[in-house]
């Protein structure tokens, strides 16, 4: 596989400076249709942080459109490539001033952490188990307890805990301009991620089309597929196609409700004071939603295969009829992300490679 810049001819920052100009980190991630954007979009949080502190910062991302054009659509070098395959080797072995590479994917990326450390290179590793115990570290933004398997070789550190959400800092600047000004109908932001790969948006529009007394704003991700069944409704609410960072936080600042699928979006509406009716899309999200619930913050409703229609209007319902329940979970999502996470996360990362003077910035 060729290993290429995308959108830029050589090896430049978008400010035109080399990128082995200054001391760098490296950002190894992955996105689409089947996966979502989650993994992409935590990385650009966290790579905003380190740009601001004068951080040289390189995505490294698989071959999808939509995840290539969203890196750089803030300004960021990108390359779609295997994460080991020989372009990619050949390319770190010029780039003397890499510090740390952080994955942010599900894979067993075992040969490629082994190899960076090989090589001197720090090693961190986003909510991922695959691996867990050949990282430097582990960095797990989640409300569940994690423990890293003992290889017997390594023992990497270990942060967990939802104080570690990295949240973009559009959302932080939103929150602040929130108006707080009451709306005639509830207003419904419908929003299944970048991807949607069980078709949820449909399902909801359906769902809830026709009720009394709401509005609807639906986003439509960059991966979503776009059929016409969906197509069929975009003169009866509105949609919102494509929707960056900053217009999402736009979109939540509107919102009385969100339905979302389970993912980063739940912790961004939390933070926003946004309740939210949740579908998970994998079984595996059980114990996540079930933490989630504790914290009342929103309604879960399950698994999207055991979900009904009706499951969805009646949780509407609720918020048409209870405001104090919707103020009382608003009030606890805000407690829940207080939107340091990001600035923890760039702490210990520079930590882990130094003193944060002389390690990772120029």
């Amino acid at each position: 596989m060729k290993t290429t810049l995308h959108g830029k001819p050589d090896r430049t920052q978008t400010d035109g400076s080399p990128v082995n100009s200054g001391n760098m980190v490296l950002f190894c991630t992955e996105g689409g249709e089947k996966i979502g954007m989650g993994h992409v979009m935590r990385c650009l949080s966290i790579a905003q942080v380190m740009k601001m502190r004068g951080i040289k910062v390189l995505f490294i991302v698989n071959e999808d459109k939509a995840v290539l054009d969203r890196v750089s659509s803030e300004g960021y070098p990108v390359r779609s490539s295997g994460f080991m395959d020989n372009g990619f080797i050949e390319y770190i072995k010029h780039c003397p001033t890499l510090k740390a590479v952080i994955f942010d994917t599900k894979r067993n990326i075992a040969e490629e952490i082994g190899q960076f450390r090989q090589i001197g290179v720090k090693v961190i590793l986003i909510d991922s188990s695959t691996s867990a115990g050949d990282a430097d570290l582990n960095i797990i933004p989640s409300l569940l307890p994690f423990h890293v398997p003992d290889n017997g070789r390594h023992h990497p550190q270990v942060m967990t805990g939802i104080e570690y959400f990295p949240l973009h800092r559009a959302f932080l600047t939103a929150r602040q301009n929130m108006t707080g000004i009451p709306a005639p109908r509830l207003r419904v932001l419908v929003t299944m991620g970048g991807a949607d790969p069980n078709r949820l948006t449909l399902r909801v529009i359906k769902a809830i089309h026709g009720m009394q007394g709401i509005e609807m704003n639906v986003v439509i991700g960059p991966s979503m597929e776009q059929n016409r069944e969906l197509m069929d409704f975009r003169n009866k609410v509105n949609f919102i196609v494509g929707a960056d960072v900053n217009k999402m936080a736009s979109l939540m600042c509107e919102a009385d409700v969100a339905i979302t699928a389970f993912g980063i979006t739940l912790y961004e509406l939390a933070y926003m004071g946004v309740p939210s009716v949740v579908i998970a899309n994998y079984r595996e999200d059980k114990e996540d939603m079930a933490a989630f619930d504790k914290q009342g913050a929103g309604i879960t409703l399950g698994y999207f295969e055991e979900v009904t229609d009706l499951d969805i209007r009646d949780a509407v319902a609720l918020f048409l009829q209870n405001n104090d329940m919707s103020q009382h979970m608003s009030r606890n999502g805000r407690t829940l992300i207080d939107g340091r996470g990001t600035e923890r996360i760039v702490n210990i990362i520079e930590n882990l490679c130094g003193t944060s003077n002389a390690c990772l910035h120029r």
